[in-house]
């Protein structure tokens, strides 16, 4: 493979795994709590922009996304800034203001280079609280917490 086309056939494995995919918690209900508050939400992600769409419409979550970026979308790759950095100027608001929420050390410094306010590590993907902690500001057991989190 080249690394176009490794990369090319990674993201049509994403693609066609959709369907396989499983939530956690009641994303549309998660999600719709923090839209309710006032929140902007986007999902920065490794994978490819066309996976995350459909993600968010399998999940029934497409209408509560401000934003989407993925590898592919023209800001850069994690853990560099561009992807944060976009989301803040889409939504208007300072890096500060924004929230990287994550479950990987990339999303930490995602978050870490674009300034944001807050980095989150969340504990149902790949990272653990001694890879997040370094770098997050709190760490949370899934995304369920977050809205304790940041409202109490």
């Amino acid at each position: 493979f080249t690394v176009e086309d490794l990369a090319r056939a990674l993201d049509a494995l994403f693609v066609a795994g959709i369907d396989d995919m499983v939530a956690v918690g009641d994303l549309p209900a998660i999600l719709g709590r923090l839209s309710a508050r006032g929140l902007a939400l986007g999902i920065a992600s490794s994978d490819c922009e066309a996976s995350v769409v459909a993600m968010t419409e399998r999940f029934a979550i497409a209408p509560l996304v401000t934003f989407v970026a993925g590898w592919d979308s023209g800001h850069g790759v994690k853990p560099e800034a561009g992807m944060a950095l976009a989301f803040a100027e889409r939504v208007g608001v300072a890096p500060a203001e924004i929230a990287v929420v994550g479950d990987t050390d990339h999303d930490m410094g995602l978050a870490r280079a674009a300034g944001a306010g807050l980095a989150i590590g969340v504990l149902t993907g790949t990272g653990t609280r001694e890879s997040l902690g370094a770098r997050a500001d709190l760490v949370i057991p899934s995304i369920a917490a977050l809205e304790a989190a940041l409202f109490g």
